[in-house]
Formats: C-alpha cells, structure tokens, sequence
C-alpha cells in the first residue's frame, strides 16, 4: 500500500523533473497526476504542432508518452532512462485537442522496468498506445528530504 510519504516523494520528484525539462514547458505539458510508478500528462495541441496534413505530428504524440513514461519510471526517486520505446498510432489528434498520457508501471526489476502509457483525447478516445523499457543508472531524481 503507498502511503503519503510515498505520494508526497513521487509528486516532488515530478516537480523536479518538469521544472529540468525545457521541452515539456515550451510544448504546454502539466503534470495532472504523480503516484509511485504512475503518471498523467496533459497537453493542448496548439498550431505549431501539427504536420502537413493539418494533424498533430507524430513526434508530438511520442513526446507527450515519453514525458508520462519519464516521470512514472523516475517518481519513486530512482534515476532511470529509456532504454527502448515504441508506439502505435490509433487516431489523429487535431488543433485544440486535449491530449493526456497515462503512464503505469507493469514491472519493475532490479535495473529495468516496462510501462505502459495510453493517450487519449478529452472524449476518451486512444489516440495512442506507447511502451517503454526502463534502465536505473544509479542515481536518485531528488535528495531525499
């Protein structure tokens, strides 16, 4: 059972995490949620995301995943990094949407661990369906308080 101790370390870590990331701020992402092993991201897809055909670019999509993923592999205050990801585009995203990514552990081992991550759009929808492959290097996200 995760108690608040626990919550309060996962939603710093997050904290910590988002305020290092130049690229999830300039691209509008927010943390909705921390918990050990879990996360949720939103972000609005805006003009400047979309691709040629007037969709949200792929790599937008993969970027909103990869920054859930990042944060439930790290929240626990163990350092990891993506050590193999894939996604699986399902539906387009447009201008305005919003898209969160929800990230969940499925396994954790001593130096590896995989995720799952959904994005949806504000009707619920998949848009995609992200996995990653964790690798701990060692190193905490914050100094223990």
């Amino acid at each position: 059972m995760i108690n608040n101790l626990e919550n309060n370390l996962a939603k710093q870590c997050s904290e910590t995490m988002h305020a290092n990331d130049s690229m999830a701020r300039a691209s509008g992402m927010q943390i909705k949620s921390s918990t050990p092993g879990e996360a949720q991201v939103l972000m609005t897809i805006t003009k400047s995301m979309l691709n040629g055909h007037g969709r949200c670019h792929g790599g937008m999509i993969f970027s909103l995943a990869d920054t859930a993923f990042a944060h439930a592999c790290n929240n626990e205050n163990k350092a990891n990094v993506a050590m193999d990801c894939r996604i699986d585009f399902l539906r387009p995203a447009f201008e305005n949407d919003d898209l969160t990514a929800r990230a969940t552990k499925k396994h954790a081992g001593k130096s590896t661990g995989l995720y799952e991550v959904q994005v949806i759009n504000q009707e619920g929808k998949d848009i995609a369906l992200f996995q990653g492959r964790s690798f701990a290097i060692n190193q905490t996200v914050i100094n223990k308080l």
